[in-house]
């Protein structure tokens, strides 16, 4: 009987990575069916502008095109006329090949929503057996992803309306002209579609190039201050953003009868931060006996606000009475099984210039479970079964699905074990709800600033260890397992939209599991 479960297990094991080899060719096999019947009329032009040198496999499948409307251009051709014609103006790095119905699909979604950019999923080409590979299926617009690399890839269509304001101002001899051109237009207009579909195949590897000049450039016209950190494995240049004007940040932390555990989360705050306009406000429920002394003795020696009210856990409850005595301007929520690591002082000065940027609100860590590369936090996303953190349990050793784990993402959600905002949008978004007192209750709120049109992110570049639910433990027993089920209810009738549907989440990804495996089911 071992041994036939032995066996059970080891089959299913040798399945289950089959499927995983061969998930893209089953993904493909289901799903691509898009390529036919298309009813529309060819009223917009296009002017299609290839970039780079000559490649006759670009060009044959841009004339391929079952749209015809369209003129196409070399970019040395197009800068000594500079007159697109087109009502579209669609860039192509000469390394990839088209899709024959991409034009259709550009004006099927022009018009279903207002745009003025459109990018699209790919995946690459091997020209000599044909066998299409490694698919990106890619986020909704993210700005703050498009300010790590260029994730919108190698082909991008703008409105003549945009492309004509910044077509002088880009060098189109340099091999970073495409990038340059994305976050031009992106600081022109927010009104960015995705296709979901993979209308794009690259030939080559993607064309490797320093992303240095342009965000450098990108920092000066958009007026912040920033430094480049370069990140081999993603061949691209993250931006870490410098506060400005020094605000007080104010470090909210919970806690009851944990007094160990708070006061290593504590000491390595004050240990490992440098940073230095912050205040730490300790919220506690109700810590009893020599708890309570030990609470009372290191807040008065650390000159730590204290906050002592008797009372049944009510994360957000606490959370918000932490925020009404804060001083700060921004507010850092942690979680009191937080520690920081010798490694990285800069930490809470990344986290608040990231925060410091107009069009964002929650920022979030990279957490890791203590002593270990193990993730147990690197942003939330909405599955079938509701939110989820991607990669848990991942070793971070790895580098997963386009720099997940590596460079910054912006997300739907970020857990308020380490959640940062601006205090004037936390008392915008009406603080955490007191409904939800111990599940979701950051998810709800970071799903209101999405509501709102702001942006969360994780910063990959602070990575913080997490001592996972030692102060309230895991919602294993059945009765926690149930007020979960009724606090994820009540989230998503307050969220209806995005039950199931994450904007920062392909749908072409699993529902299942945060793994950024391929639905396939």
């Amino acid at each position: 009987m071992e041994q036939n479960n032995l066996m059970i297990g080891i089959l299913s094991k040798v399945r289950r990575k089959l499927v995983k080899f061969n998930e893209y060719s089953i993904w493909l096999r289901k799903n691509e069916k898009y390529k036919n019947n298309y009813e529309l009329d060819e009223n917009q032009r296009f002017s299609i502008i290839v970039i780079g040198n000559k490649n006759d496999r670009c060009i044959a499948s841009i004339r391929k095109q079952k749209y015809k409307n369209f003129e196409l251009t070399l970019s040395k051709t197009w800068n000594e006329k500079k007159t697109p014609l087109g009502e579209w103006i669609l860039v192509v790095d000469s390394n990839t090949v088209l899709e024959e119905n991409i034009l259709f699909e550009i004006v099927q979604i022009t018009q279903k929503q207002s745009c003025d950019i459109i990018y699209f999923d790919e995946d690459n080409l091997d020209i000599v057996t044909g066998k299409r590979k490694r698919p990106f299926f890619k986020p909704n617009w993210s700005p703050d992803t498009l300010m790590s690399f260029m994730y919108f890839g190698q082909v991008f269509a703008v409105k003549r309306s945009i492309f004509t304001q910044i077509a002088n101002e880009v060098d189109w001899d340099r091999e970073d002209v495409i990038y340059d051109l994305a976050l031009r237009a992106t600081e022109l207009t927010q009104k960015v579609a995705h296709v979901s579909k993979i209308l794009i195949h690259n030939i080559n590897r993607r064309r490797k190039y320093n992303d240095e000049n342009v965000k450098e450039k990108a920092l000066i016209r958009r007026g912040l201050s920033g430094y480049l950190q370069y990140i081999k494995e993603m061949n691209c240049n993250r931006v870490v953003y410098l506060p400005v004007n020094n605000p007080l940040v104010s470090i909210i932390i919970l806690s009851k009868n944990n007094y160990n555990m708070m006061e290593k989360c504590i000491n390595s705050i004050l240990k490992y931060t440098a940073y230095g306009n912050y205040e730490i406000i300790l919220v506690d429920n109700g810590s009893e006996g020599q708890q309570y002394d030990k609470y009372n003795e290191f807040t008065i020696e650390k000159h730590i606000k204290y906050i002592y009210r008797k009372m049944e856990f009510n994360f957000s409850f606490m959370c918000n009475c932490g925020g009404k005595v804060s001083k700060g301007e921004f507010v850092l929520f942690l979680n009191d099984d937080i520690e920081i690591p010798s490694k990285d002082p800069l930490w809470l000065e990344k986290m608040l210039g990231q925060a410091q940027l107009s069009h964002v609100a929650m920022v979030g860590a990279k957490l890791l479970y203590p002593g270990t590369d193990i993730i147990q936090h690197d942003g939330i996303i909405n599955l079938k079964e509701g939110p989820a953190h991607i990669l848990c349990k991942a070793h971070d050793s790895k580098n997963y699905y386009y720099g997940r784990n590596r460079v910054e993402y912006n997300y739907s959600s970020v857990t308020a074990a380490c959640m940062m905002v601006e205090k004037k949008i936390y008392t915008q978004l009406g603080g955490f709800n007191n409904e939800l007192p111990v599940a979701y209750n950051d998810v709800d709120i970071c799903l209101k600033a999405v509501e709102k049109g702001y942006y969360n992110v994780v910063r990959n570049d602070v990575c913080l260890y997490h001592h996972e639910s030692v102060s309230r433990g895991l919602d294993i027993e059945q009765d926690k397992k149930n007020r979960l089920m009724k606090e994820k209810e009540k989230l998503y009738m307050s969220h209806t939209a995005l039950y199931v549907n994450d904007p920062f989440y392909n749908i072409n990804l699993s529902n299942q599991d945060g793994d950024f495996s391929l639905n396939i089911s």
